[in-house]
Protein backbone atom coordinates (compact mmCIF):
# COMPACT_ATOMS: atom_id res chain seq x y z
CA UNK A 1 0.00 0.00 0.00
CA UNK A 2 3.01 2.57 0.80
CA UNK A 3 4.35 1.64 -2.15
CA UNK A 4 1.23 2.56 -4.34
CA UNK A 5 1.02 5.89 -2.41
CA UNK A 6 4.24 6.50 -3.21
CA UNK A 7 3.98 5.72 -6.64
CA UNK A 8 0.87 7.85 -6.90
CA UNK A 9 2.38 10.97 -5.52
CA UNK A 10 4.93 10.55 -7.83
CA UNK A 11 2.97 10.61 -11.02
CA UNK A 12 0.86 13.67 -9.26
CA UNK A 13 3.85 15.44 -9.24
CA UNK A 14 5.06 13.71 -12.58
CA UNK A 15 2.05 15.21 -14.21
CA UNK A 16 2.19 18.45 -12.90
CA UNK A 17 5.52 18.91 -14.01
CA UNK A 18 4.20 18.24 -17.83
CA UNK A 19 1.56 20.02 -17.58
CA UNK A 20 3.42 22.97 -16.94
CA UNK A 21 5.32 22.59 -20.36
CA UNK A 22 7.99 20.08 -19.06
CA UNK A 23 7.35 17.84 -21.93
CA UNK A 24 9.17 14.43 -21.83
CA UNK A 25 9.47 14.14 -25.49
CA UNK A 26 11.93 16.42 -26.24
CA UNK A 27 15.56 16.01 -25.02
CA UNK A 28 16.35 18.33 -21.76
CA UNK A 29 19.42 18.96 -20.29
CA UNK A 30 18.42 18.11 -15.94
CA UNK A 31 19.31 18.53 -12.81
CA UNK A 32 20.08 14.71 -11.65
CA UNK A 33 19.73 15.65 -7.73
CA UNK A 34 16.61 12.93 -6.80
CA UNK A 35 17.75 10.37 -5.88
CA UNK A 36 21.31 9.76 -7.00
CA UNK A 37 23.30 9.97 -3.91
CA UNK A 38 20.83 7.96 -1.75
CA UNK A 39 20.67 5.11 -4.17
CA UNK A 40 23.34 2.08 -3.87
CA UNK A 41 24.29 -0.05 -6.81
CA UNK A 42 26.57 -3.65 -6.26
CA UNK A 43 29.09 -4.11 -8.22
CA UNK A 44 30.37 -7.54 -10.02
CA UNK A 45 32.65 -7.48 -7.13
CA UNK A 46 29.80 -7.37 -4.59
CA UNK A 47 31.01 -4.02 -3.20
CA UNK A 48 28.58 -1.18 -2.81
CA UNK A 49 28.74 2.38 -4.89
CA UNK A 50 26.43 5.09 -4.66
CA UNK A 51 25.10 5.87 -8.05
CA UNK A 52 25.97 9.27 -7.55
CA UNK A 53 29.62 8.25 -7.67
CA UNK A 54 29.72 5.98 -10.33
CA UNK A 55 28.38 9.07 -12.48
CA UNK A 56 30.77 11.17 -10.95
CA UNK A 57 33.90 8.80 -11.76
CA UNK A 58 32.45 8.78 -15.78
CA UNK A 59 31.95 12.51 -15.41
CA UNK A 60 33.35 14.27 -19.22
CA UNK A 61 31.94 11.47 -21.33
CA UNK A 62 28.74 10.68 -22.62
CA UNK A 63 26.85 8.02 -20.66
CA UNK A 64 24.34 5.91 -21.78
CA UNK A 65 22.28 4.24 -18.95
CA UNK A 66 20.92 0.57 -19.82
CA UNK A 67 18.44 -0.42 -16.79
CA UNK A 68 17.79 -3.91 -17.48
CA UNK A 69 16.60 -7.23 -15.70
CA UNK A 70 17.53 -11.23 -16.18
CA UNK A 71 13.92 -11.76 -16.92
CA UNK A 72 12.94 -9.41 -19.31
CA UNK A 73 13.09 -10.67 -23.09
CA UNK A 74 12.70 -7.14 -24.29
CA UNK A 75 16.22 -6.28 -22.49
CA UNK A 76 18.05 -9.66 -23.53
CA UNK A 77 17.38 -8.94 -27.13
CA UNK A 78 18.62 -5.88 -27.14
CA UNK A 79 22.16 -7.01 -25.77
CA UNK A 80 23.56 -7.77 -28.87
CA UNK A 81 22.74 -4.08 -30.05
CA UNK A 82 24.05 -2.42 -27.07
CA UNK A 83 27.34 -4.73 -27.94
CA UNK A 84 27.74 -3.63 -31.75
CA UNK A 85 27.14 -0.05 -30.64
CA UNK A 86 29.45 0.09 -28.26
CA UNK A 87 32.04 -1.05 -30.46
CA UNK A 88 30.81 1.55 -33.16
CA UNK A 89 31.62 4.37 -30.32
CA UNK A 90 34.81 2.75 -28.73
CA UNK A 91 36.72 5.96 -29.72
CA UNK A 92 34.15 8.48 -28.70
CA UNK A 93 33.72 9.36 -24.89
CA UNK A 94 30.98 7.06 -24.40
CA UNK A 95 30.36 5.08 -21.81
CA UNK A 96 28.03 2.22 -21.42
CA UNK A 97 26.20 1.25 -17.64
CA UNK A 98 23.87 -1.76 -17.05
CA UNK A 99 22.05 -1.33 -14.20
CA UNK A 100 19.79 -4.26 -13.49
CA UNK A 101 16.65 -4.09 -11.57
CA UNK A 102 16.76 -7.59 -10.63
CA UNK A 103 15.78 -8.79 -6.93
CA UNK A 104 18.46 -11.50 -6.82
CA UNK A 105 21.61 -10.73 -6.80
CA UNK A 106 22.08 -14.64 -8.19
CA UNK A 107 19.86 -13.79 -10.80
CA UNK A 108 21.94 -10.34 -11.87
CA UNK A 109 24.78 -12.30 -11.85
CA UNK A 110 24.09 -15.20 -13.94
CA UNK A 111 22.44 -12.98 -17.06
CA UNK A 112 24.97 -10.56 -17.01
CA UNK A 113 28.28 -12.56 -17.49
CA UNK A 114 25.84 -14.85 -20.16
CA UNK A 115 25.18 -11.94 -22.04
CA UNK A 116 28.87 -10.83 -21.71
CA UNK A 117 28.13 -8.00 -19.74
CA UNK A 118 29.34 -9.40 -16.08
CA UNK A 119 32.93 -7.56 -15.70
CA UNK A 120 33.49 -3.67 -15.80
CA UNK A 121 29.97 -1.15 -16.09
CA UNK A 122 27.42 -3.58 -14.61
CA UNK A 123 25.38 -3.21 -11.47
CA UNK A 124 22.69 -4.40 -9.34
CA UNK A 125 20.64 -1.66 -8.11
CA UNK A 126 19.57 -2.38 -3.99
CA UNK A 127 16.14 -2.41 -3.43
CA UNK A 128 15.31 -1.58 -7.75
CA UNK A 129 11.31 -0.10 -7.18
CA UNK A 130 11.85 0.50 -3.63
CA UNK A 131 14.79 2.94 -4.33
CA UNK A 132 15.36 6.88 -4.80
CA UNK A 133 16.41 6.68 -8.47
CA UNK A 134 13.60 4.63 -10.19
CA UNK A 135 10.94 6.19 -8.01
CA UNK A 136 12.22 9.72 -8.82
CA UNK A 137 13.07 8.93 -12.63
CA UNK A 138 9.85 7.14 -13.01
CA UNK A 139 11.78 3.78 -13.79
CA UNK A 140 8.36 1.39 -13.79
CA UNK A 141 9.41 -0.50 -17.01
CA UNK A 142 11.97 -2.18 -18.59
CA UNK A 143 13.99 -2.28 -21.00
CA UNK A 144 14.65 2.01 -20.27
CA UNK A 145 17.91 3.91 -21.76
CA UNK A 146 18.41 7.58 -20.30
CA UNK A 147 21.45 9.54 -21.42
CA UNK A 148 24.07 11.76 -19.14
CA UNK A 149 26.17 14.33 -21.37
CA UNK A 150 29.19 15.36 -20.46
CA UNK A 151 28.66 17.25 -17.85
CA UNK A 152 27.09 15.40 -15.82
CA UNK A 153 23.22 16.21 -16.40
CA UNK A 154 20.28 14.44 -18.30
CA UNK A 155 20.51 15.00 -21.59
CA UNK A 156 17.50 12.28 -22.33
CA UNK A 157 15.17 10.69 -19.93
CA UNK A 158 13.51 8.32 -22.10
CA UNK A 159 16.56 7.57 -24.67
CA UNK A 160 16.50 5.36 -27.89
CA UNK A 161 16.99 1.63 -27.76
CA UNK A 162 20.15 0.03 -28.86
CA UNK A 163 18.62 -0.98 -31.72
CA UNK A 164 17.48 2.44 -33.27
CA UNK A 165 19.48 3.74 -35.92
CA UNK A 166 19.87 7.29 -34.65
CA UNK A 167 21.00 5.71 -31.15
CA UNK A 168 24.24 5.92 -33.09
CA UNK A 169 23.81 9.27 -34.20
CA UNK A 170 22.67 10.56 -31.05
CA UNK A 171 25.37 9.32 -29.04
CA UNK A 172 27.98 10.04 -31.37
CA UNK A 173 26.77 14.14 -31.71
CA UNK A 174 26.83 14.04 -28.16
CA UNK A 175 29.82 12.97 -27.54
CA UNK A 176 31.61 15.99 -29.55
Amino acid sequence: MKNLVLLLAFSFVHFFAAAQGNSESKPATKSLDLGTDTTWLITPNKERISFQALLDSNKGKVIYLDFWASWCRPCIAQMQFSHSLQKRLKDKDVVFIYVSVDTRQRDWNESANAYGIGQGNSYLIEHAGRDALTLAWDISSIPRYVVINKKGAMANKDAPRPSEKMTYTYLKKLSQ
